[in-house]
């Protein structure tokens, strides 16, 4: 498992995947033509995963309201 991960975790193979996934609300990905015998672990929606051992925050994703520029025309 690569221990940096945010987006997903890697595992070299389907059983330490489906092991680490167990009894958690995880996505378990597996796409033998991207990633061999690599395998894929997502948390869902826009959460992310934090560093081993660390106490972080981070919200995970870029939401509507910080994408939308307001825009305000002043005629005079």
């Amino acid at each position: 498992m690569e221990e940096n991960a945010r987006w997903a975790l890697l595992f070299p193979n389907k059983l330490l995947a489906e092991n680490f996934a167990a009894g958690k609300n995880l996505i378990v990905y597996e796409n033998s033509s991207l990633f061999g015998d690599t395998v894929a672990v997502f948390p869902p929606g826009r959460e992310m995963f934090g560093p081993k051992g660390e106490t972080v925050i981070s919200h995970g994703g870029i939401h509507i309201e910080e994408v939308i520029i307001p825009f305000i025309e002043v005629q005079g």
